[in-house]
């Protein structure tokens, strides 16, 4: 029996002389191509191998090889594109645990530094990692709960009409961000009522915010149109320091979306805090939740 294919390319590692390796064979591993002990409760064992000497090594990570725990070119085999830059990017949740992302090659901090990736990464949700944006496993001792607590899952959208352009908001869906009071503040300001006044600005300008929207609580329409998104043909996710996963063009699995919500663009819990788990509802800016960096 073989597993799930983790990823479509051998992953090199570094091994060091007298240690063991355990191998991934389901391929449902967050630390690939290692075991993380997803295998529990099913057919499968990782695989233990020990470095005879410090070296190099290719380890398979299509778990379809004959030469486990190494490659032997079986992925050049299974069809489709080889490689997984040329694999759409996914989010897996899981349950009480970090989210995993596979194929992800454009990863930044919230200053646009790219951040190093590999084909399968295991990311904290629990907000107590030692080793964030990743997981270290903290999300155990902390009894972390991936449950969605929301009384009203699908959120409330508020609408405000202008002559020319309709904003229309979802407050569930916020995380905060404030972009749309940095790029239009005569239109988005708190501290006016109504605190959406379309009429302040031009259309370019709300168009304006609702792209930057990292959360895809906004959305508009014009005269007789659909509210939609602005969204773009980026394909990434950046850590915002201090707050959640901003994600453009990712798949996410086993997620619930809320009204006027677009699977385009959303916004990912990352202290562990929110109501509305996977997303983030702003909760860590009313905690002052820190990331450390």
């Amino acid at each position: 029996m073989k597993g799930e294919v983790a990823a479509r390319a051998p992953i090199r590692i570094e091994v060091e002389k007298g240690k063991t390796y355990w191998w991934c064979a389901c391929g449902r591993s967050s630390s690939q191509p290692f075991c993380d002990g997803s295998h529990k409760g099913s057919e499968f064992s990782p695989v233990a191998w020990e470095a005879k000497a410090d070296d190099e090594q290719w380890f398979c990570a299509c778990k379809q090889t004959d030469n486990r725990p190494f490659c032997d070119g079986t992925h050049n085999t299974l069809g489709g594109d080889v490689g997984t830059q040329d694999e759409a990017p996914v989010i897996e949740q899981r349950e009480n645990g970090p989210l995993v992302i596979k194929h992800l090659s454009n990863f930044v901090d919230h200053e646009g530094n790219e951040i190093e990736t590999k084909p399968v990464m295991a990311l904290c949700r629990c907000g107590q990692s030692k080793n964030k944006p990743f997981c270290d496993g903290s999300h155990k001792e902390a009894g972390f709960s991936s449950a969605n607590e929301t009384e009203n899952p699908a959120g409330r959208v508020f609408s405000y009409e202008g002559s020319k352009v309709t904003v229309y908001f979802n407050k569930l869906l916020c995380s905060h961000a404030a972009e749309c009071g940095r790029h239009a503040p005569a239109i988005f300001n708190v501290e006016q009522k109504p605190w959406v006044q379309p009429d302040e600005g031009s259309v370019a300008s709300v168009e304006e915010v609702i792209h930057a929207c990292p959360s895809g609580a906004l959305t508009y329409s014009e005269p007789g149109g659909k509210a939609r998104h602005l969204v773009g043909d980026e394909v990434r996710i950046r850590v915002e320091r201090h707050g959640p996963y901003q994600v453009r063009n990712v798949k996410i699995d086993g997620a619930q979306f809320a009204e006027s919500a677009t699977e385009e663009k959303f916004v990912l819990c990352r202290c562990g805090l929110s109501k509305n788990k996977p997303f983030c509802d702003g909760t860590h800016l009313d905690e002052e939740w820190r990331d450390g960096s």
